[in-house]
Parts: C-alpha cells; sequence; structure tokens
C-alpha cells in the first residue's frame, strides 16, 4: 500500500515530490492505524471479555471445560487462541442464546 507511493526506478523525482509522498504514506498509514485501534477498543476487547466469561463459566456445562456458551454472539476463536486458554483438543464451543438459534463450532487445538 505505501510502498505504491514510491516513485519506480526509472522516475525523476524532485525532494518536495518525495516530501509530499511521504505526507501521503503518514496519513495513510495513520489512518488505517486509527481503524485498527477502533477495532480493537471496540469490537475486540469487548469480544474477549464474552469469552473470558464463558471460559470461567465452562466447567459448570462440563466438568472437562470442554464447552464454552457464550450468550451472545461474538468473534471467539481469535480471542480464545490468542489467550492461550483452551489447550486441549476438540473443544465444542456453543455461540448464541440457549434456543433453536444456537450455532455450534469447534475447535481443534493441538497440545503443545
Amino acid at each position: 500500500m505505501v510502498a505504491a507511493l514510491n516513485p519506480s526506478w526509472n522516475e525523476s523525482i524532485t525532494d518536495d515530490q518525495v516530501d509530499a509522498r511521504f505526507e501521503q504514506a503518514s496519513t495513510l498509514i495513520g489512518e488505517q492505524f486509527l481503524k485498527s485501534l477502533d477495532y480493537y477498543g471496540n469490537a475486540w476487547l469487548p469480544a474477549r471479555d464474552i469469552v473470558i466469561k464463558g471460559l470461567e463459566q465452562s466447567r459448570s456445562l462440563d466438568p472437562q471445560g470442554r464447552i464454552l456458551h457464550l450468550p451472545q454472539y461474538c468473534p471467539f476463536k481469535v480471542s480464545a487462541l490468542t489467550l492461550c486458554l483452551l489447550t486441549f483438543a476438540g473443544t465444542s464451543v456453543r455461540s448464541g442464546a440457549r434456543t433453536r438459534h444456537c450455532r455450534r463450532n469447534t475447535l481443534y487445538l493441538i497440545p503443545g
């Protein structure tokens, strides 16, 4: 993305043009950073909190803690893997309310 702002190998460019392209690159990366920050603050961290609560309650559903019930939809797989809290293979994951609209997913993790 930023590399596209670099001049071609055979393109003549002035110092002012280099500075202008640098400003474009800085603006582009700054905007992307703010979008990422917004995502992590407003989407990923709240989803992580839901996953943590589900993990804390998982042993009440299954003595081995293999079932993760999430009371609402959230992007759970990245949170669960990132937290490294699920260290057993074949974890059955149930997300959604306890109705016919539940979703079932399985995470296959290889210990070690």
